[in-house]
């Protein structure tokens, strides 16, 4: 039983790492696609490059810091269920 939940609780992490490495890299990509395509389409300047470059990584950064919040607060139910377990 306890094998079978740590490999769970590694395949739960591996998950959750794959889900921050897109949720990081995905925003910064797609804004800087999109500011390519209307530089294209509308003949805007180089200074919507650099917009999509600021907004993007401001996204990426939201996204850390909601991924980060929501993992403190699970390490720390865990912990108390842990402890609780211990206690019966």
């Amino acid at each position: 039983m306890d094998k079978q939940r740590s490999f769970f609780r590694a395949l739960k992490g591996f998950s959750w790492l794959t889900q921050l490495g897109v949720s990081l890299i995905c925003p910064p990509l797609l804004c800087v696609f999109v500011a390519v395509k209307l530089q294209e389409r509308f003949g805007m300047g180089e200074w919507i490059v650099i917009v999509a470059v600021v907004v993007g990584v401001l996204s990426s950064v939201c996204s850390f810091i909601t991924f980060a919040k929501q993992m403190i607060a699970q390490a720390k139910a865990e912990s108390q269920e842990e402890e609780t377990e211990d206690e019966t």
